[in-house]
């Protein structure tokens, strides 16, 4: 059976400031409410629920013609001891809404300022170029797949094969895909996170330039060299962290708070192979049962060993290879691996488009 019981506490600032200075004094507020607590009662208790309200005003005093914005945040604190295995799990939850009503006097509510002017231009400028960007780089892609088709049909005619497929794809610039994703992410950025992620790929798609100069394309050319290599590995490695990942959810999941769930379980994991917190896994994990502490132990030994020494030096080890054909190629002089496209582009110099014969042939239609 379970025992509900539910009190509605106000305290003076006198009694508050008397908690404060000896939280002992508590007893003798509960007991004038007509509340009585042992110490033997904590051994029944499976929860305890903190409840209360804050009141914040946020105002930008760069742009003094914004509005304070003032928001209500419902704080609830729960102390979960369901379990009774020593350990008490404290949840936070901290749900904000926004409150219509400000107290204090608000000026130039209604004015337009010349900061909120300014941002307005650039938001349209910026809406402007990339839809711009979305239309350039789209027909940009339509073309790329028009002369991609011209060309497959050219190489099973004049040469009876078929183009292989990595060589289709290098008639598309995925540098323009990307671009068309960010501008339609910073379009649509009305949601934050959205918009963080249309911009997060613009600074990404500012590596494209990077690949006129040799020098600094290093970054770009060893990704895209050990790419392959680093899926096939991925593959290995995930079954493997898979298997340490519903091995420690469950056995350690009822002893531990970092493997109570399998999410949990995974984030406890992955800061174990970047080398964070390890003393704190080790110590969260409960001494009632020796066989488990024994087990989460040698569990944990072993998948840093593992991982850490083994799995990461592996991964390591293939970007640096990549990085080492790449960089010998530049320094012997050397062009990259060239496929069938590449080679048949090679084959032949390059026509002088300034004759008029020329001319007519590249023209568009």
């Amino acid at each position: 059976m379970v025992s509900s019981k539910c009190f509605t506490l106000n305290f003076t600032h006198i009694e508050v400031r008397d908690i404060k200075a000896n939280p002992y004094t508590v007893r003798s507020l509960l007991a004038k409410r007509n509340i009585t607590f042992t110490g033997e009662d904590a051994l029944i208790i499976s929860q305890a629920i903190v409840k209360f309200n804050l009141r914040t005003i946020h105002f930008s005093p760069l742009q003094n013609d914004q509005k304070p914005e003032c928001y209500k945040i419902d704080i609830k604190i729960i102390f979960d001891n369901s379990r009774h295995t020593g350990q008490i799990k404290i949840k936070l939850n901290a749900n904000i809404s926004y409150v219509n009503l400000c107290n204090g006097r608000v000026l130039h509510v209604n004015s337009i300022g010349f900061d909120t002017a300014f941002i307005a231009i650039i938001d349209l400028l910026v809406l402007i170029m990339c839809v711009a960007s979305v239309i350039l780089c789209l027909r940009a892609l339509v073309r790329a797949h028009l002369l991609k088709n011209t060309t497959s049909e050219f190489f099973e005619k004049a040469f009876k094969r078929r183009l292989p497929i990595s060589d289709q794809w290098e008639f598309f610039n995925l540098w323009y895909g990307m671009i068309v994703v960010n501008d339609i992410l910073i379009i649509i950025g009305t949601i934050s996170v959205v918009l963080g992620i249309g911009a997060l790929l613009v600074y990404i798609g500012l590596l494209r330039y990077f690949g006129f100069f040799s020098q600094y394309n290093i970054l770009v050319l060893t990704l895209k060299k050990s790419l392959p290599s680093i899926l096939r590995f991925m593959v290995c490695a995930i079954i493997l962290y898979s298997g340490f990942l519903i091995a420690g959810w469950v056995v350690i999941g009822p002893y531990s708070m970092k493997f109570r769930t399998l999410a949990q379980s995974s984030e406890a994991l992955f800061s174990l192979l970047n080398g964070d917190d390890m003393f704190a896994t080790f110590y969260t994990i409960s001494d009632a049962n020796a066989a488990i502490k024994l087990f989460g132990t040698i569990y944990i030994y072993a998948f840093v060993s593992l991982f850490i020494y083994v799995v990461l030096s592996l991964f390591i080890a293939i970007i640096m290879d990549a990085y080492e054909v790449v960089k010998n190629r530049y320094n012997q002089g050397m062009d990259l691996e060239r496929s069938i496209l590449q080679e048949f582009l090679a084959s032949e110099d390059m026509p002088d488009v300034n004759t008029p014969e020329a001319r007519e042939i590249f023209a568009t239609d």
